[in-house]
């Protein structure tokens, strides 16, 4: 049975002169806040930033990946943490399925917060992009409706 992807976007905007970066990605400890502790308030405006997903559905237990495209036409970006979560219980801050890179990926890397590869940060805090795609793949069990939530550091 396929079931419906929606997307979150918590956005952390920070002068990256401002904000003093993580060197190796956001800590584990940002996994359920989303909130890495740089030394800036988060957006309250609109965000420059959008997550585009390749389909609206997915089906547990497939092989099948949903490709991610977080991205900002006129805005770089220094950090950034992505993690999908259960729609249907949105209290719930455990991440839910994996993500994948690409091999050649030289800019970000998968963080361990529940379990194995279930979020993406930077390697760097020397990462300036405009865009990134990684797959998601869906958890073996139904979760229900899940949505991507990403904290975006500006660079």
């Amino acid at each position: 049975m396929k079931q419906r992807l929606a997307v979150v976007a918590v956005l952390l905007a920070t002068l990256g002169s401002l904000s003093r970066g993580y060197q190796n990605g956001a800590p584990k400890d940002a996994c359920v806040s989303m909130f890495p502790r740089h030394q800036a308030e988060a957006q309250t405006s609109p965000s420059p930033y959008n997550i585009i997903l390749n389909t609206a559905t997915y089906t547990p237990g497939s092989n099948n990946t949903v490709a991610v495209l977080l991205t900002s036409p006129q805005q770089t970006f220094a950090g950034v943490l992505v993690e999908a979560r259960s729609a249907a219980d949105c209290g719930n801050t455990n991440p839910i399925g994996t993500f994948l890179l690409a091999t050649n990926e030289r800019d970000l890397q998968l963080l361990s917060c529940m379990a194995a590869g279930d979020a993406v940060t930077q390697k760097s805090s020397l990462l300036k992009a405009t865009s990134k795609v990684f797959l998601w793949h869906p958890p073996v069990q139904s979760s229900g409706p899940v949505y991507f939530r990403a904290t975006v550091v500006k660079s």
